[in-house]
């Protein structure tokens, strides 16, 4: 970013052209002019950085140091975040087989494609396309490794035989195995002794009387590691399968191209501190196992809902007592103190919003204190017995008119049949179908009665 203080090289300020001149000469004409030179971001936290190094003492580069190194323990949790969600295996059919395909010789699976890659396995295992017609091929680019799903038996001993494949017109090694099923857990066994072949430790731990054996041994529960490749220090995959073997990186800083002595600073990719990715002291460095995962939900659901039923009332709880025994007491063996009785979740789930009295002027009844508002709801409901009351007498003396009507029509009708003359009216009384009225006033009575068994007691 250079030019002359006479004559700019453009006219716009600003801009430096490097093919005119040298840098260092034009940086120092163009001081005391309207040229300005301008830093990228990046260069100004390098800055930053350094002055903060070389004075610890001063209260701004430590706080910009301190943002620092918040901002850096962020990315690193985000991108484990990422590294996990993707290293996860999709939705797979638990009945069928499945088989890790591990490429080596700097096969870069993000510059292959599925097709390519499924292609060159299912030839290389001498698979046709009609036998692998319901196989399935799930490549993951971030941990660069193959997952191949297949319901046959013969295809997967095909797949497990398989020691090299081709892809673009190169011979690329591989390292293939069988997956454990889900329900698997992964152990750790701890201070086993060298000279025990792999032969040996399988029979010891793999027989007819397993889990009772002959030594019980404590087994820790496997925690899975962040992979972090060593060649070329990113996360996500290993060496052996590393795309890129041949970069020349630093392996404490990560920085590309390193020259001889060059001032590395540690940041680790995993938590954001100042010492290499994937250190034995890192605590980003392994994964929460699934079973401690769930045993942790299990347990928020639990505290969840305990806090619920902490919601709930107390039966009883702010109701006078009387001065002699009329209530029923908990009771507890041994005499110890009762616990108090709360509401259950039926309750709750009936009666989701439970009536409250509000706050008034108290009045004094027989039986204890209620409210100014208690006392309008007893009156209305004295009311309303009270109607009921005058309902109750209004049917009975309706049905014991109807009944009377009914005897009267009964002895005419005798009195007519004996004398051989028509049916007539008996007084005044109209005619009435006697079966739907008395199924009517059954059907009364039975409401009237609801409503007093629902109705408080006055």
């Amino acid at each position: 970013m250079a030019g002359s203080a006479s004559a700019p090289l453009l006219s716009t300020p600003g801009v430096y052209n490097p093919a005119e001149g040298g840098e260092d000469d034009e940086i120092q004409a163009m001081e005391g002019t309207e040229w300005q030179v301008f830093q990228s971001k990046s260069t100004k936290k390098k800055q930053a950085l350094e002055r903060g190094m070389s004075q610890p003492n001063a209260s701004r580069s430590s706080q910009g140091c301190v943002q620092l190194g918040a901002r850096s323990s962020r990315r690193a949790a985000a991108l484990k975040k990422r590294v996990i969600a993707a290293s996860r295996m999709p939705e797979l059919p638990s009945t069928h087989w499945k088989i890790i395909v591990r490429p080596r010789d700097g096969l870069d699976l993000r510059k292959t494609s599925c097709y390519g890659i499924s292609t060159a396995i299912f030839t290389a295992a001498g698979i046709t396309a009609i036998q692998a017609s319901s196989d399935l091929v799930c490549p993951n680019v971030v941990q660069n490794i193959v997952v191949v799903c297949t319901e046959k038996e013969d295809n997967a001993r095909k797949i497990l035989a398989l020691k090299n494949i081709r892809v673009n017109g190169k011979e690329h090694e591989v390292a293939v195995y069988a997956a454990a099923e889900g329900n698997y857990v992964k152990g750790v066994i701890r201070n086993v002794e060298r000279d025990i072949g792999d032969a040996e430790l399988e029979r010891l731990i793999v027989h007819q009387g397993n889990p009772v054996g002959q030594a019980i041994i404590r087994c820790y529960l496997y925690k899975k590691q962040m992979e972090v490749c060593s060649k070329c220090t990113r996360v996500g995959h290993r060496a052996d399968v590393c795309p890129t073997p041949m970069v020349n990186v630093c392996h404490s800083c990560g920085a590309k191209d390193p020259k001889q002595g060059h001032s590395c600073l540690l940041r680790c990719k995993l938590c954001g501190k100042g010492h290499t990715t994937g250190d034995k002291a890192c605590k980003q460095k392994y994964q929460t196992p699934f079973v401690i995962r769930q045993r942790r939900k299990e347990r928020e659901m639990e505290r969840a809902f305990d806090m619920d039923l902490r919601d709930f009332p107390t039966l009883g709880a702010g109701m006078p007592r009387p001065s002699s025994g009329g209530w029923l007491q908990p009771f507890t063996v041994g005499g110890g103190s009762a616990l108090p009785i709360t509401a259950k979740w039926a309750s709750k789930a009936q009666n989701p919003e439970p009536y409250r009295t509000q706050a008034g002027p108290s009045t004094q009844v027989s039986g204890g204190t209620v409210t100014a508002n208690e006392s309008e709801e007893l009156k209305k409901v004295r009311n309303e017995n009270a109607k009921l009351s005058s309902e109750l007498a209004q049917v009975k003396k309706e049905l014991a008119s109807l009944k009377n009507a009914v005897s009267a029509s009964r002895q005419d009708g005798d009195q007519n049949g004996a004398n051989g003359r028509k049916r007539r009216a008996v007084g005044d009384v109209p005619e009435v179908d006697v079966t739907d009225s008395l199924n009517q006033i059954k059907e009364s009575l039975k409401l009237i009665s609801r409503r007093f068994k629902k109705s408080p007691k006055t």
